[in-house]
């Protein structure tokens, strides 16, 4: 049935500007709605997120970078935004296996990230030689913090009984830590 009158036609541009608005937050409003209260789906929701997070910090690294390092610090950074990139792909298709939820990390990763210390807050009052020191800094940093997450949620598999994830993500965290080590130890300060 169409709206025959103005009042009747007003209603249904209002509803058709909601329905678009929430077609826009679709992802994060399915995401919300189909894992409400369902811890495990939620800590890998936000493993994803951080990842997307610090992968795009990494990409921002690779492509920002200067100074007298830069060709090794530029392949570094672009080597760990591809790890990262596969990394997050591989966790988006162990949620599938858990969850029916639409996954779309780049709209709720702002939200859902668990990292919250930004570039300038983490260099606080601390003076690096070069910028690649600091970049390297706040990616051992954030790797740090991914770390920390993949090892809680490897911690909880064990109590959901996910044999999948007792497998991969003791792996994630030997990768990780690998990471870790290369970023810390590029450090001259």
């Amino acid at each position: 049935m169409f709206p025959q009158t103005e009042s009747e036609m007003k209603k249904a541009q209002s509803l058709q500007v909601a329905s678009a608005r929430l077609q826009a937050l679709n992802v994060e409003h399915t995401l919300v709605l189909a894992n409400a209260g369902d811890i495990y789906v939620d800590k890998y929701l936000d493993l994803v997120a951080t990842t997307v997070h610090v992968q795009q910090l990494a990409q921002r690294m690779h492509w920002n970078i200067k100074g007298r390092r830069f060709q090794s610090a530029h392949k570094f950074f672009q080597e760990v935004y591809e790890y990262l990139f596969d990394l997050q792909d591989k966790l988006a298709e162990k949620v599938k296996t858990i969850t029916d939820a639409d996954i779309d990390a780049s709209v709720f990763w702002e939200k859902r990230s668990l990292l919250k210390k930004t570039l300038s807050e983490f260099q606080g009052d601390d003076k690096y030689e070069d910028v690649s020191d600091l970049y390297y800094a706040y990616l051992t940093f954030a790797l740090s913090q991914l770390c920390v997450s993949v090892k809680e949620l490897s911690r909880i598999s064990v109590s959901e009984d996910d044999i999948g994830a007792q497998d991969l993500l003791p792996h994630i965290v030997n990768e990780l830590t690998t990471w870790i080590w290369k970023a810390r130890s590029s450090i001259r300060k």
